[in-house]
């Protein structure tokens, strides 16, 4: 199967916050999470990127898709192409 999108790995910095329960504000300062995300690039714009992890092609050659995240440029910390754009 050929997969019309190169297929990346993201490492990014994500939020945090939002305890269930009450918590002192002195331990509120938490570090955040860097996240590991892997799939299909099908946007990649000046502010943001989608990734799509799970693909297929569709009978109809209509592809489909289902899991997408789209995370702001300035929140990636290392991008890693593993395999490029099928020529």
């Amino acid at each position: 199967m050929k997969v019309p999108f190169p297929l990346v790995l993201i490492e990014w910095q994500d939020a945090t916050g939002g305890k269930s329960d009450w918590t002192p504000v002195a331990v509120m300062n938490e570090e955040l999470p860097i996240c590991t995300s892997v799939g299909y690039v099908l946007h990649k714009g000046k502010d943001k990127l989608t990734l799509l992890p799970h693909y297929i092609p569709g009978s109809d050659g209509e592809p489909w898709g289902f899991g997408e995240v789209t995370v702001p440029i300035k929140t990636i910390v290392k991008m890693t192409v593993l395999r490029k754009r099928p020529k």
